[in-house]
This record gives C-alpha cells, structure tokens and sequence, in this order.
C-alpha cells in the first residue's frame, strides 16, 4: 500500500489553494483599504 492515492488532480489542487487563498486575501485587503480611504 503506498501513500499516494494515485489521484493527481488532488495533488494540483493542493497546489491551486494556497493561490486561490492569497489571492482572496488580497483582493479583501484592497477592498477594506479602498472603502477606508474613500470615507
């Protein structure tokens, strides 16, 4: 039995997340700053 599930589309993913995160953070950030600055 080996650890790996044999499923690549799972390991891609993995990778996608963190990405996908980052990059909702960000845009949140931006948003949050620019809705302070225009007040």
């Amino acid at each position: 039995m080996s650890a790996h599930g044999g499923r690549a589309p799972t390991e891609s993913h993995a990778r996608f997340w963190p990405v996908i995160i980052a990059l909702t953070v960000a845009i949140l950030v931006i948003i949050f700053f620019w809705r302070r600055r225009s007040r």
